[in-house]
């Protein structure tokens, strides 16, 4: 039943057989007597192979960080769409993406737990500038765990590491949703992006940017 897809109902019957979507993101997959999650990791494995285009997974407490990385292995160059909600992301799994899916136009992640550095954010939008179109990393990382845009400690602190200041090399992209923290240099480098449609950055309530930093986008 998981492999359902999550789409709207007017575009479902088109994909309902369509094996190079993987999509965990429905409520077939708790459990109604108790909360619990359905999802068997053998069953998600034999899904994720060369050809699939787009992967969903959404709070998968069955797979481990290193289960993830073995996900974006076995699907490889042939991923354009990925995104991760409450899932187990970690170092290891940016840098998996970098390896492994060179050619990804969609990158979200949601409330994940984990740990990554500055070097492996920097590497992964260095390596994802030729393809990437959409990106949402408002809430990355969720609360108490170490990540960029994570409501709790960080590993570094996005204002002085600025690993968002790479994406002024993605001349394709077109929607940047980005964490609280944002250097005014990053937003003043996406003048670069000239196919850039929208744009928007969390507020910390702490240091808001002044407009004048966004003179450059107009």
């Amino acid at each position: 039943k998981w492999l359902r897809h999550w789409l709207p109902p007017r575009h479902w019957w088109q994909y309902t057989g369509d094996t190079t979507i993987v999509d965990t993101v429905h409520m077939d997959l708790q459990d109604p007597r108790n909360g619990a999650n359905l999802l068997q990791r053998h069953e998600l494995m034999s899904a994720c192979r060369k050809g699939v285009r787009a992967l969903f997974l959404h709070c998968t407490s069955c797979l481990t960080s290193a289960d993830l990385v073995e996900c974006l292995r076995r699907c490889g160059a042939s991923l354009t769409c990925v995104a991760f909600s409450e899932c187990a992301v970690d170092g290891s799994v940016l840098r998996a993406l970098t390896e492994h899916c060179p050619n990804l136009r969609a990158l979200q992640m949601r409330y994940c737990r984990g740990e990554a550095s500055a070097d492996d954010l920097k590497a992964l939008l260095r390596a994802l500038a030729p393809s990437l179109l959409w990106l949402d990393m408002t809430t990355p990382w969720a609360p108490g765990h170490a990540g960029f845009g994570g409501r709790g400690p960080r590993v570094d602190d996005g204002r002085q590491s600025a690993p968002w200041e790479e994406l002024q090399r993605c001349a394709t992209l077109r929607v940047a949703l980005l964490p609280e923290g944002v250097s005014a240099a990053a937003l003043s480098g996406l003048a670069s992006c000239q196919q850039l449609e929208l744009l928007h950055v969390e507020a910390d309530g702490r240091s808001p940017q002044p407009l004048s930093v966004l003179e450059p986008l107009t």
